[in-house]
């Protein structure tokens, strides 16, 4: 019998740096608003710290990866910022003034930011180089994902919330030392993009287009990872049942990669897949903005796998027939860092404003940029033909 493929050492390699990437993300997306109340951050300033530290991004999200492709540097890159983004999560336990919080939160998401789009490349790069799918290589390291999302408010109930810190610090510098000899280094592109070709790149139509309508429906999540737990709390859930919840949408978003991802991108197409996670969000964020129950929270956080996972696919299998190979990381800076992150910043800071006031109903403008999403959805299938985009 062939050995599957995911269990090539190139594939259990990548599984093992998105295990343990997602395993510090796992546990910072749910709780982590909870530690900035705990730390005495209002509602409004943890929206403002977020959104601040999202809105940095945006420029570290593209200038890192385009000068991680310039410099054919892409696994030392991606190991030091793993590294760097740990250590300074260390420091979060002597922040004794809000500056000082603030200055750490923003370094820390330069950090982050630069580092998923060059992990995405690489592990994109070493599916194509050794022959395995990604969407299997990025569900099973999503795996670590749930498990924080699980474990993590039983932890913090029992230890407290510097257990979160540490978890969170120790989680990257294992993923750092990990990307160093990440497998698809190497392979990703031959002659490293000039600075003018990759701004060229970022202008050319069809990709241009293809930006805004995948940032749109994934940045539509802004409410949700900004003000979801402290929302869900406010209705009187616990924090095991805000793990549960988060836990659940990971949960079918394994399932969803590991049986049905490449399935969905052969069958709908790259566009055809984010434009069914623009229709999903739309749906899923109106019902949110009712303060639904338990009962009706559990199928809105199962659409996840077409919220999120759907519309990532696609995306991804956009970058791997549309861009050259040399363009990896900058390509996914661009729509990533830039695209995603100016829509996240923008959502997460009007968010901001506006969940103080409304609440739930603050989940209506994740509605609004899932619509719009879809509507550049159809464009790029108009403008599309399928074929590498010219640079």
């Amino acid at each position: 019998m062939t050995r599957p493929k995911i269990l090539s050492r190139p594939g259990i390699h990548t599984t093992a740096f998105y295990f343990a990437i997602f395993m510090a993300i796992g546990a910072n997306v749910p709780y982590w608003p909870l530690w900035l109340e705990n730390w005495g951050l209002s509602e409004g300033d943890i929206g403002l710290f977020i959104g601040l530290g999202i809105a940095i991004r945006v420029v570290a999200g593209v200038a890192i990866p385009v000068l991680a492709d310039r410099l054919d540097a892409r696994r030392r890159s991606l190991a030091v910022l793993c590294v760097a983004a740990g250590v300074f999560f260390f420091a979060h336990f002597w922040i004794e003034s809000r500056m000082t919080l603030l200055l750490v939160t923003i370094a820390v998401g330069v950090f982050l930011a630069g580092a998923m789009p060059i992990a995405e490349a690489l592990s994109a790069a070493a599916a194509r180089r050794f022959d395995f799918e990604y969407a299997h290589a990025r569900g099973a390291g999503t795996l670590s994902f749930l498990i924080a999302n699980l474990i993590g408010g039983i932890l913090i109930a029992w230890f407290g919330f510097g257990f979160l810190v540490g978890w969170i610090a120790l989680a990257l510098i294992v993923a750092g030392c990990v990307a160093w000899t990440h497998p698809g280094g190497g392979f990703v592109q031959s002659t490293p993009p000039r600075f003018r070709e990759i701004g060229k790149l970022m202008l050319t139509p069809s990709f241009a287009i293809f930006t805004a309508a995948i940032a749109l429906p994934q940045a539509s999540q802004a409410v949700m990872f900004t003000y979801g737990s402290i929302h869900w709390r406010d209705l009187g859930f616990s924090e095991a049942t805000i793990g549960m919840l988060w836990g659940l949408s990971v949960t079918v978003e394994i399932v969803f990669m590991l049986l049905m991802g490449g399935r969905l991108i052969a069958w709908l197409g790259p566009v055809g897949a984010m434009a069914l996670s623009a229709g999903a969000a739309m749906i899923r964020w109106t019902v949110m903005a009712f303060d639904p129950g338990l009962a009706v929270l559990i199928p809105l956080q199962a659409m996840h796998a077409l919220t999120f996972a759907a519309g990532h696919l696609g995306a991804i299998a956009f970058i791997s027939v549309a861009i050259p190979e040399r363009f990896g990381a900058s390509a996914q800076g661009l729509f990533g860092g830039l695209a995603i992150g100016v829509c996240l910043a923008s959502a997460t800071l009007v968010a901001h404003v506006l969940f103080p006031l409304y609440g739930g109903e603050t989940y209506f403008l994740g509605t609004g940029m899932a619509a719009a999403g879809l509507g550049f959805c159809i464009w790029l299938r108009k403008n599309w033909d399928g074929r590498a985009v010219l640079v």
